[in-house]
């Protein structure tokens, strides 16, 4: 398996480089902003939004989503020996998060969110790269949940997979922002006090970006269900504003 996974990893290397390389796409079609890695030798690139994930294994794997929303991995086989970048599940499969791993043995289960808001799933042996089962992203279950502590408030909650994020005014005002229910987008904003968490709406599928404040205003981004970046400017008293897509931000 381990030599299938080398040749295979030949060509998902250069079918990584030109997805990724596809620059210049019309404003329409504004694609995430791409970040280079290199890792086990192999260049490679993700999504910025999306920070690269270590399996939790004996040996050194990386787990990345690309700049087309699929997942790759590069597997340490031996001591100074990787498969390279290759795609991991089915080729329709996007995802909408970082990758998170469930187990700590050889094989464990990797998850991301799909446009769908949903935890997909797929169980991957971590000695060689071998996709289990059917070899396709499956058992969608719902996102995982944290307790956000503010100031010692720990009234608000968030997909776990989005971390908790904040903004600063020049007046010294705080807000903080999560993606909590129904992938809604939440603040909190906090002076000497803070006031209790506003529904921003939105359906988001990455955590919230500050982006901008000025005396009386902000603005925020978040990644949509279609990869598009759509952004809010909003008043930092009322919260009021409309999410609208914005392809003068890549985010």
């Amino acid at each position: 398996m381990r030599r299938l996974r080398v040749a295979l990893s030949v060509f998902a290397a250069a079918t990584l480089g030109a997805v990724l390389s596809l620059a210049g796409a019309s404003p329409a079609q504004a694609k995430p902003n791409i970040c280079p890695i290199t890792f086990g030798g192999s260049a490679g690139s993700h999504i910025c939004a999306y920070i690269p994930t270590r399996a939790p294994a004996v040996l050194d794997n990386m787990f990345l989503v690309g700049g087309d929303h699929r997942v790759y991995a590069n597997i340490q086989v031996s001591y100074n020996s990787y498969t390279g970048w290759f795609p991991v599940g089915d080729a329709n499969s996007r995802a909408y998060s970082h990758v998170w791993f469930s187990g700590t043995g050889d094989v464990q289960t990797a998850r991301v969110i799909g446009s769908d808001g949903r935890a997909w799933s797929v169980d991957i042996d971590m000695r060689d790269g071998e996709v289990l089962g059917l070899g396709t992203w499956a058992n969608p279950s719902a996102v995982p949940h944290s307790t956000v502590t503010i100031r010692g408030d720990s009234s608000g909650w968030r997909m776990t997979p989005y971390v908790t994020t904040s903004q600063y005014f020049p007046s010294g005002q705080i807000d903080y922002y999560v993606v909590g229910a129904s992938f809604h987008v939440y603040r909190k904003a906090c002076n000497t006090t803070c006031g209790g968490w506003q529904d921003l709406g939105g359906v988001a599928r990455s955590m919230v970006f500050p982006i901008w404040t000025n005396s009386t205003q902000g603005k925020i981004g978040v990644i949509g269900t279609d990869g598009r970046t759509y952004t809010k400017i909003y008043n930092k008293t009322t919260g009021a504003g409309s999410w609208v897509l914005d392809n003068a931000i890549i985010l």
